[in-house]
């Protein structure tokens, strides 16, 4: 995601988070430790239930764009998205 110097700390925090998950891509948790798995486990947990407050709560403030894009609210201008996105996909084997 890439975000400039001077747009909303929040996108800048979105464009951490997704280095940071590219940065998982070639791990391996099958090599780590059993505790240090736990861990693993409970931190993804953690941060997992913290987007998915974001992610309620952005909908919920985001009327402008619903009005700005002709959508009847954001979660339904999302849902559109996701399907396009899930229609997009090849399909599972």
């Amino acid at each position: 995601m890439d975000v400039l110097p001077h747009e909303h700390p929040l996108l800048r925090c979105l464009a951490a988070i997704d280095d940071r998950l590219d940065d998982l891509a070639p791990l391996d948790p099958e090599f780590l430790p059993t505790q240090e798995k736990e861990r693993a486990l409970v931190a993804v947990d953690r941060e997992l239930a913290r987007l998915e407050g974001l992610r309620v709560q952005l909908p919920a403030s985001s009327r402008d764009v619903a009005d700005q894009r002709g959508a009847r609210s954001a979660a339904s201008r999302g849902a559109t998205r996701e399907r396009r996105a899930a229609d997009a996909r090849p399909p599972a084997t």
